[in-house]
């Protein structure tokens, strides 16, 4: 998001449920552990990410306050970090977009991003993507055009599955990010890497962490 000039959350996509949009990993004794968002599965066959509901019969807010906070204890932004997180993750949103864009925005204010962003789903009802658009490639491809983009910033996996003949002949340029977190001191640990941002949040503070991502 850092790197973009606009940034959209596509949250028109299948949800995968072994995925990354309900869970994230945050560092538990030493290992790298997953929390989840726990949603609304059974019976509902394939779903959009839009369409997703929270399972609220699970006290799982609170729980996840408390466990960062006994987990991250020694960690040197924890006192300053856990109210804001708190209040995200206790937002009334029943629907999985809603409190992921809450918990993006207030990580977007602490990590100073102010990339300008956009909602599939909002750019669909608009009738600027073209909905029919069924190739996943396409789809990208028209929703870069919907923000005035000529190149589209795909993650290292975008290699399994786009099309780059469809990205050519629409002019939309195709770039792939190459990433490697660089080490940072985690509490009496050896590194542990592919945790959430939060993790180097409250380890580096929100400073120390927008250096970082932007070294």
């Amino acid at each position: 998001m850092a790197r973009a000039d606009a940034f959209v959350y596509l949250d028109t996509a299948q949800f995968p449920e072994a995925g990354w949009v309900h869970r994230n990993k945050l560092l538990v004794n030493g290992h790298a552990q997953w929390t989840t968002i726990p949603v609304l599965k059974s019976g509902r066959g394939p779903q959009r990410i839009c369409d997703v509901q929270i399972r609220e019969s699970i006290a799982w807010r609170r729980k996840l306050v408390n466990r960062i906070e006994l987990e991250y204890a020694r960690a040197q932004a924890l006192r300053v970090i856990l109210p804001g997180l708190a209040t995200a993750l206790e937002s009334s949103y029943d629907n999985l977009v809603n409190i992921n864009l809450a918990l993006l925005q207030w990580l977007r204010e602490l990590l100073n991003i102010n990339t300008p962003v956009f909602i599939a789903s909002s750019l669909d009802s608009e009738g600027h993507t073209g909905q029919e658009a069924q190739n996943a490639t396409r789809r990208l491809v028209n929703l870069v055009k919907a923000v005035g983009g000529t190149a589209y910033l795909s993650g290292p996996s975008g290699r399994n599955y786009m099309d780059e003949k469809i990205c050519r002949r629409e002019d939309i340029e195709l770039v792939y990010n190459e990433y490697q977190t660089a080490a940072y001191h985690q509490f009496n640990t050896e590194f542990v890497s592919g945790l959430s941002i939060l993790d180097m949040i409250l380890w580096l503070g929100p400073d120390g962490a927008a250096r970082k991502i932007r070294a």
